[in-house]
């Protein structure tokens, strides 16, 4: 890891800050035009709940907020001939909704995953919903002008759960 661009240890935090942070990231640069319009499609579907929130009339009693980070799983790598490395890692994204009111509840309306994961279909404090994205980054050796390319990625809920 010494000799790549970035430490396969450090892939997963950069990308989660250009997710976070748009081009205002110092890693924005790092990324190849296929890892950032991933990173804007995330942006956009986290853009799309707050205005559901809006389009239900919910803005003015409930809130949105998303964090993205690395997940606890070592990243995998595997050295590449040209002294980059394929890197495999694995994140997790965040979303909770939580009302701005003491009169307030979360319905969760239509989403069946959330009824089905937490038996109830509204909630006082909120809810939690996390997912976790897997990626395969093509990473070049330490020196190269060349960016980090995004190889794969893949996205499962792993959980949704009332805020206790």
């Amino acid at each position: 890891s010494a000799f790549l661009r970035v430490a396969p240890g450090e892939v997963s935090a950069a990308f989660a800050d250009v997710v976070d942070s748009g081009d205002k990231s110092a890693s924005y640069d790092l990324f190849d035009d296929l890892s950032l319009n991933l990173a804007k499609s995330i942006v956009d579907s986290r853009q799309a709940v707050v205005q559901t929130l809006a389009d239900n009339g919910a803005s003015a009693t409930s809130q949105a907020a998303f964090d993205m980070a690395p997940a606890t799983s070592v990243p995998v790598s595997m050295t590449t001939l040209d002294s980059g490395a394929i890197v495999a890692v694995s994140l997790t994204d965040t979303e909770s909704v939580t009302p701005t009111s003491a009169d307030a509840v979360i319905r969760f309306g239509d989403n069946a995953q959330a009824k089905a994961l937490t038996g109830v279909t509204e909630s006082a404090k909120g809810v939690e919903t996390t997912y976790e994205f897997q990626l395969f980054f093509s990473v070049p050796a330490q020196g190269s002008t060349e960016q980090i390319k995004l190889l794969a990625v893949r996205q499962d809920l792993l959980s949704v759960k009332v805020i206790e």
